[in-house]
């Protein structure tokens, strides 16, 4: 009885491929086909987000993204700085900052026309 059902089947898949022309890929090809997909896929998606980040760190640009515009300067602000006619110096109080390895504990002047 197995026999005669195995037999059936093997006839039944031998006269489907025969008419169909399909050929049912091996374990190894799927493999193969799915595992090199996966992998590919992966590598795009790791340098994507690479370049994403190294962009970024490049751009170093910064938008004030609150809906409120907390950290944007007003209209007031902007219009008396343009207004300025000699440089202006800006002395920071904030706590140590690491610049070049280094700590910098003091203060340090900034001349930078605004």
């Amino acid at each position: 009885m197995k026999s005669e059902r195995s037999d059936l089947k093997s006839q039944i898949s031998d006269s489907s491929s025969h008419a169909t022309g399909f050929v049912a890929e091996t374990v190894s090809e799927r493999w193969a086909k799915y595992g090199l997909n996966v992998l590919l896929t992966t590598v795009l998606v790791v340098v994507l987000a690479f370049l994403v980040v190294w962009g970024a760190q490049r751009a170093r640009s910064r938008a004030d993204l609150t809906s409120s515009g907390s950290y944007s300067l007003k209209p007031q602000t902007v219009s008396v700085i343009s207004d300025l006619k000699s440089p202006v110096k800006l002395v920071s109080s904030r706590g140590p900052r690491m610049t070049g390895g280094r700590c910098t504990n003091v203060p340090r002047p900034c001349s930078r026309r605004m």
